[in-house]
């Protein structure tokens, strides 16, 4: 099969971690796969390339572009003559849809948020025109969540094109690692005492580090010989945001701010219970990783938090209160208990959330386009 993917560009981020995994998947099956990036190459180009995807750029670098843009990408389209063209959210669905006008080609747009944050006017204004590009442009439009779909119908996108496939994951690359729990351990000076609490996420307000470390000011006479582990895009001691609000709430001896990281699994491994804060989600990629590696894991309900959770997290408000009642609630826990929430969840996410079974999910999608004249 000749698949193109088109997205704005390729930081190392959700959607486009996802991409690369289901690209690396497709190669694995034979696939010719070619990834158009409307931008640069970015932080992921080369390790596409490595594993025999063809990887394009096309320099969009402003509103004066966007006519060289569009053409390049419909002769890319014409040249490469692929059975499917798969775009990832918002430009990339418009650019497609504006490239592929009068050709004969099956479309389908991926959407990945189930909001648009405030004050986006931009990307409010660029969702409602997908809105209507929904009922004539793509052959379907593609959820990551449920949440999605719904917001997204709700915004007036085409009900009767939508389909839901979620996030799939390569968990051979996220395993428990004992070794890398005591490394990780060591080398921020955390015995083996010390309950380590973690976040791994981008600092925004839709990831809620602020109702996170809320939560933990409110339970001060409650735990203690804590430390919370901060990782994500600014979640560093140059964010004086950041930094004012844990001192702001009298934790600055229990936070460590860690940034970007790139062996998420050894963090993870380095942990003893996961807490996400998030006001707003799609489909949450740092809990479906948490849970794959065993630990015990308290989340927002927010998203499809709950379908990716089932009965195997402890889920909570999107607010200071029920997020600490949730933590405090998995701290009395016996030991054996939150040891197998954390077994249990493991299990759950690795049969209903590999990328194997989700590519096929992919597959049965393209395949019923194909066969449709």
């Amino acid at each position: 099969m000749n698949i193109i993917h088109v997205i704005v560009g390729l930081p190392a981020s959700g959607a486009e971690l996802f991409l690369q995994r289901l690209s690396f998947e497709q190669r694995n099956a034979n696939y010719h796969i070619t990834v158009i990036s409307l931008t640069t190459e970015g932080t992921l180009g080369e390790a596409l390339r490595s594993r025999g995807v063809n990887v394009l750029f096309l320099g969009l670098s402003g509103v004066l572009s966007v006519p060289l843009v569009v053409y390049k990408l419909r002769k890319h389209i014409s040249n490469i003559r692929p059975d499917i063209i798969q775009s990832w959210m918002y430009h990339a669905d418009f650019f497609s849809s504006l490239a592929m006008f009068g050709l004969n080609k099956k479309l389908i747009w991926s959407v990945r948020c189930s909001n648009i944050p405030a004050g986006s006017y931009f990307t409010l204004a660029l969702m409602k025109i997908c809105s209507l590009l929904s009922y004539v442009s793509p052959a379907r439009v593609c959820y990551v969540a449920e949440a999605s779909k719904v917001f997204h119908q709700s915004q007036g996108y085409s009900p009767k094109k939508s389909i839901t496939i979620a996030n799939g994951y390569d968990f051979s690359s996220l395993v428990y690692s004992e070794k890398k729990r005591n490394s990780f351990r060591e080398s921020l000076s955390l015995d083996k005492h010390v309950t380590v609490f973690g976040l791994v996420g981008r600092f925004h307000k839709d990831k809620g580090q602020d109702i996170l470390l809320e939560a933990f000011s409110k339970l001060k006479a409650d735990i203690s010989n804590y430390k919370i582990l901060l990782v994500g895009r600014e979640c560093n001691n140059d964010n004086h945001q950041l930094v004012n609000l844990i001192n702001s709430y009298g934790l600055d001896e229990n936070v460590i701010l860690l940034g970007e990281q790139n062996d998420i699994s050894g963090l993870l491994s380095a942990m003893d219970i996961y807490v996400m804060g998030s006001r707003t989600e799609g489909f949450p990629n740092a809990l479906a990783e948490a849970m794959s590696i065993g630990l015990p894991c308290i989340a927002t309900n927010v998203g499809d938090a709950a379908l990716l959770a089932d009965k195997y997290a402890v889920l909570s408000e999107a607010n200071s209160n029920s997020l600490a009642d949730a933590i405090l609630a998995v701290v009395k826990m016996p030991v054996e208990q939150r040891k197998m929430l954390g077994i249990h969840a493991a299990d759950h996410v690795r049969k209903s959330f590999s990328i194997v079974e989700i590519k096929k999910l992919y597959d049965q999608l393209y395949h019923s386009l194909l066969e449709k004249k």
